[in-house]
């Protein structure tokens, strides 16, 4: 089973949805940042993580953000950079590491 885990705010459900059906990526469940949330990345995922593990097993997390791995590793998950898109350095995570959006 594949879960989607993503820092976006659940007020973009539908688009995060339609962005993943567009690029043909495998069915899935999508849990997203709660609206309001302005807590790190790192804080919401391995919160995230953590009930998700209690439902089934978690073989392998895959993201982009290091802070999320480092926290995800340290929690004894399995973790993996997802190196193949350049991230937007500064600006992206001004917005969601210190201002808690994307």
């Amino acid at each position: 089973m594949v879960v989607y885990l993503t820092g976006r705010p659940d007020w973009l459900r539908t688009q995060t949805q339609q962005w993943l059906d567009e690029h043909n990526l495998p069915q899935g469940r999508l849990l997203m940042r709660p609206d309001g949330d302005r807590r790190p990345a790192a804080v919401i995922k391995l919160n995230h993580l953590r009930a998700l593990r209690k439902e089934l097993p978690v073989d392998l997390i895959v993201d982009d953000d290091k802070a999320v791995l480092d926290v995800a590793r340290r929690a004894g998950f399995m973790v993996q950079l997802a190196d193949w898109m350049p991230r937007d350095g500064d600006v992206l995570t001004e917005a969601q590491e210190r201002e808690g959006r994307t």
